[in-house]
């Protein structure tokens, strides 16, 4: 029969060994996260989201690659507090925080959508997402510097632009049950270096 004694000096090598190993996975883990910095152009100028003075969500191009999002009706899975509808054949609905507005009332939409800073309908964007670069949907009422006032917010998607140094591109192909699928592909090059491509 073992002693108390010699549990406790056996529970407490158990915890020293613990304990060390905890903290050497914590500092491996520290040293290995890094903080990336997210810039917009939610305020119309290039800014560090941590600089703006609005509640701003951004999904970037990456993100919606990796969860194979193609229709703008699935970015709301990757948004809290975004609901995006199809009522009919005519007609699609954007709401944010519980706000918005009857498509077929004639009012105008309490979310407005921005496509590379040009304001369009919500039905134009509730097509096949392609090439973006980013989505920054911006929360609350927005004023005239977006162009017009929205009472519950506005989207702004930007694509990506065109590689003006060298020649790059992308083929990406995605299938799924019930005959889906999705193919897309895209080529940038430069034809004035550094000035157009």
């Amino acid at each position: 029969m073992k002693s108390s004694h010699s549990i406790r000096k056996k529970t407490l090598i158990a915890s020293a060994v613990i304990a060390a190993t905890a903290v050497m996975v914590q500092n491996a883990t520290a040293q290995n996260l890094v903080l990336e910095e997210v810039i917009v152009t939610a305020q119309k100028r290039e800014a560090s989201v941590q600089d703006i003075a609005a509640t701003v969500n951004v999904l970037s191009g990456d993100a919606i690659d990796k969860f194979a999002n193609f229709n703008f009706g699935e970015i709301e899975q990757q948004t809290a507090g975004l609901t995006l509808s199809t009522p009919n054949a005519r007609n699609s609905s954007i709401s944010m925080r519980g706000i918005g507005t009857d498509p077929e009332a004639g009012t105008p939409p309490a979310v407005d959508v921005y496509w590379n800073g040009m304001n369009v309908r919500p039905d134009v964007v509730f097509t096949q997402l392609y090439d973006i670069e980013r989505m920054e949907i911006l929360r609350g009422p927005q004023g005239t510097l977006q162009g017009r006032t929205s009472p519950a917010g506005a989207i702004n998607i930007i694509t990506r632009g065109a590689n003006m140094d060298e020649m790059d591109g992308y083929v990406q192909a995605s299938a799924s049950d019930n005959e889906g699928g999705n193919g897309q592909f895209a080529v940038g090059m430069p034809l004035i270096d550094g000035v157009l491509g």
